[in-house]
């Protein structure tokens, strides 16, 4: 219960920190209804939902997880091709220092 009441009223603060947040006038395609209301109460239902579960179903939770985070830290960053996209070099700090001063050099002339 207490939980639920601490739930309650951190939804209701943060509705209240998106709600004065300034508001883009411009006309976009597509926009959410009823944004931050809609949102915050599909939040609510979901972690009363959440709230509802047995222990047992958090436990097959917490160790597919950890499964998984095993998996993606051992093998997928390791074997990811992400690194090979690289197109330029990676930038020392030494080298960007010499640019920079070479730079204020030329604008004295």
């Amino acid at each position: 219960m207490v939980v639920v009441l601490i739930l309650s009223i951190s939804i209701v603060i943060l509705l209240v920190v998106i709600d004065r947040r300034p508001k883009s006038e411009e006309q976009l395609a597509f926009t959410v209804p009823f944004v931050p209301y809609f949102p915050a109460l599909s939040m609510f239902i979901n972690i009363s939902l959440m709230l509802r579960l047995r222990s047992a179903t958090w436990m097959r939770f917490l160790v597919w997880m950890a499964i998984g985070f095993v998996v993606y830290f051992f093998y997928g960053i390791s074997h990811s091709g992400e690194e090979s996209n690289l197109k330029f070099e990676p930038i020392s700090a030494k080298s960007l220092l010499q640019t920079s001063s070479d730079s204020d050099d030329s604008d004295d002339d």
